[in-house]
């Protein structure tokens, strides 16, 4: 295992449990409700104390989604029930999981398993007893409720989409009845909830925004609904399939639990379920079709950086050489290969449009005539580099000032990544003229943390100190 596998099994111990296999022990003076941080159900039903003064307002919430306020097919309305108080200091008293599903020939199946466990007090401490509740295979096209055990209550509320879609939501709920005044002690919590879906043949997952789509190619431009119809085409080979409601979720293609060729399984959660050995059959939901997950872990690998050759030869990206560059012609010679393999770049996706459905064609027109003229800002910053001598040593000074302090933070150079540099010649032109009409934009560098962001904000304030402190020395002459 690496130590990165490692450290997770060891936060999920630590903020989840349990710690100690299935069957476990805590010692007396360890209470699970203080020892886990996530994964507790308070009963629903619980007398609220008078003191909790906003205890009231849990009961008149409904959960919604962003997608339901914009009136685009968002997930089931879900009673107040559902919902956590406003109170920081109130524990959830349900987890949930929406997701879609098709239907190939005739109605919607899927297979439910939930698993909780209660911690009862033991003559050693505080014993886990883990339990679940398999629902068998059910029409995933029709409300259900299931009494799962004592205090423990199983839902599904489903709804019908465009074509032969189904949204469908699942909740388990602690409905353990707390009588009289007390306060719930530790054996009316559950802990460490999860559902699992196993969809049966002829049912599929679909991604959450699939049904929703061909309502979108019209959206305003501007809009929430406009952004969705980008956004559902950026990641389109990154598609959601499901939304976890107080919790997370994950799926087959991502899940921690799924095998892997060459690598043995830490057999520990999170890449191993815990609670499998309460569960007939339990390689039909691990790993699940769908499935709720209290502490989320996805994979997200680190975006290419360099420049690739593909599309032809490299800029100049060292802003040591950059600061020296002095003559037009050699500004020219440095600066153009970034806007002549950006274009390339264009013209390689546009060969790509054709085979996307037709929804989303008109979308990706969008996206490269905005990318177009993106090139155009860019060959602009250039051709004002090569003309306007202020604004070209504004440029150099950037350039050294950044080689200067990279050089002494980190030992050596930095060499500019080709997003850096094209940001920084992106707002060149608006930046050496405050009557140019991209003033009305704002430019927003959107990348991972860790990326370089700073270096290139950096580089801009930098070049725009210099130039003002340039055109300040010719108005004072």
């Amino acid at each position: 295992m690496s130590a990165r596998d490692h450290i997770l099994i060891a936060l999920v111990k630590e903020i989840l449990g349990p710690r100690d296999g299935p069957y476990e022990i805590l010692p007396e003076n360890q209470d699970p409700r203080d020892e886990y941080i996530t994964g507790v159900l308070a009963p629903a039903r619980a007398p609220r104390p008078p003191d909790e003064i906003d205890a009231d307002i849990d009961q008149v919430i409904e959960e919604t989604s962003s997608e339901e306020d914009q009136d685009t097919q968002g997930y089931v309305v879900v009673p107040g029930t559902f919902s956590p108080a406003l109170d920081p200091k109130a524990l959830p008293r349900s987890i949930g999981l929406s997701f879609t599903v098709e239907a190939t020939d005739g109605p919607p199946q899927i297979e439910v398993c939930a698993t909780w466990a209660r911690y009862q007090r033991h003559q050693q401490g505080w014993q886990r007893q883990p339990a679940s509740f398999l629902t068998g295979p059910v029409r995933a096209d029709q409300d259900r409720a299931w009494l799962a055990a004592e205090g423990v209550s199983l839902q599904l509320r489903s709804r019908p989409l465009s074509g032969r879609c189904w949204r469908v939501s699942l909740f388990l709920v602690n409905v353990t009845e707390v009588t009289g005044n007390r306060r719930p002690d530790t054996s009316d919590h559950l802990f460490q909830p999860q559902i699992r879906v196993h969809c049966c043949p002829g049912t599929s997952l679909v991604p959450v925004w699939t049904a929703g789509t061909g309502n979108l190619t019209s959206a305003t431009p501007g809009s929430l609904a406009a952004e969705d119809t980008s956004l559902a085409l950026l990641y389109r080979d990154r598609t959601a399939l499901a939304r976890g409601h107080l919790c997370g979720a994950t799926w087959k293609a991502i899940d921690p639990e799924r095998p892997y060729p060459f690598i043995p399984s830490p057999g520990e959660a999170p890449f191993a379920w815990t609670d499998a050995v309460v569960v007939p059959q339990p390689e039909k939901f691990s790993p699940a079709d769908v499935r709720t997950e209290l502490v989320p872990c996805y994979p997200i690998e680190a975006p290419h950086m360099d420049w690739d050759g593909q599309f032809g030869p490299s800029p100049t990206l060292n802003p040591e050489v950059l600061a020296e560059t002095w003559q037009p012609e050699q500004v020219r010679n440095n600066l153009q290969p970034l806007v002549d393999g950006y274009r390339a770049w264009i013209q390689a996706q546009q060969s790509l449009v054709a085979s996307l459905p037709a929804a989303q064609q008109l979308v990706a027109e969008a996206h490269l005539q905005q990318c177009r003229r993106i090139a155009e800002r860019i060959q602009e910053a250039i051709e004002i580099l090569a003309t306007d001598e202020d604004v070209r040593l504004a440029f150099c000074f950037a350039n050294k000032a950044i080689a200067l302090q990279s050089q002494w933070a980190r030992g050596q150079v930095l060499t500019w990544r080709p997003f850096q540099l094209a940001f920084i010649l992106l707002n060149i032109p608006a930046l050496a003229d405050p009557l140019h009409p991209d003033r009305r934009t704002c430019d927003l560098l959107w990348f991972p943390t860790g990326g370089g962001k700073t270096e290139a904000y950096l580089g801009l304030a930098t070049f725009t100190m210099a130039l003002r402190r340039r055109r300040a020395r010719h108005r004072v002459r």
